[in-house]
């Protein structure tokens, strides 16, 4: 309960650029834009690790941009994600 109030609060205070959202191991862009590629691994990535409902979101930061997730992504997989972000940010 209060790691859902922490991320409602973040997500407040900093808006995302972007929403993937996780759904049976599926995924789906619901705000911004992204290559598809990202979003398609994404969903590999949900499937792989049986994540039921999540989001992943991307917000700007003073470096940058960086993820964010909601409590339903499991942290072991929080650095996979990001991985492949960073693979998909280099190609552009």
């Amino acid at each position: 309960m209060f790691a859902n109030s922490v991320y409602w609060l973040h997500r407040l205070a900093k808006p995302p650029i972007f929403v993937i959202e996780l759904r049976a191991g599926t995924a789906r862009l619901t705000k911004g834009s992204v290559p598809a590629s990202w979003t398609s691994d994404c969903g590999e990535i949900a499937a792989e690790f049986g994540i039921a409902h999540g989001y992943v979101e991307g917000v700007r930061t003073p470096w940058g941009f960086g993820l964010r997730f909601s409590p339903g992504v499991p942290k072991e997989c929080h650095q996979r994600f990001r991985n492949v972000f960073a693979t998909h940010l280099r190609r552009r």
